[in-house]
């Protein structure tokens, strides 16, 4: 994650899940608050954490719920890097212009010698 983001996005493998259970993805934010997000069934989960500081350290755990009871998962912990700006033009070699005065005399001389 960079301080660009907003959102933790993420997968947990779900097998053998016993009936009525349910996920629910939970970010620890370097502060000590967490955000909570549901997770799919396909197990894909989408935690939106709102702008970051480089070098936060946020810890991801995914939480299993059935019939009043919870089971967390080992969490996963995550550093935010600064955001680097890509220069899109970095590689590109931009052509000199050509004015049209210069136009002028290169066809004069042209005219000239020919």
């Amino acid at each position: 994650m960079t301080t660009d983001d907003t959102q933790l996005t993420g997968k947990v493998t779900l097998t053998d899940i016993p009936a009525e259970t349910t996920f629910e993805a939970v970010v620890t934010m370097a502060d000590g608050s967490t955000k909570r997000a549901n997770v799919s069934p396909d197990g894909q989960f989408t935690i939106e954490t709102g702008q970051l500081a480089a070098d936060d350290v946020l810890a991801v755990k995914i939480t299993a719920k059935n019939s009043g009871y919870t089971k967390d998962s080992a969490s996963v912990d995550v550093t935010v890097t600064q955001a680097t700006d890509t220069n899109p033009l970095a590689n590109y070699t931009v052509a000199q212009p050509v004015v049209d005065a210069l136009l002028q005399v290169i066809r004069q001389l042209l005219g000239r010698l020919i």
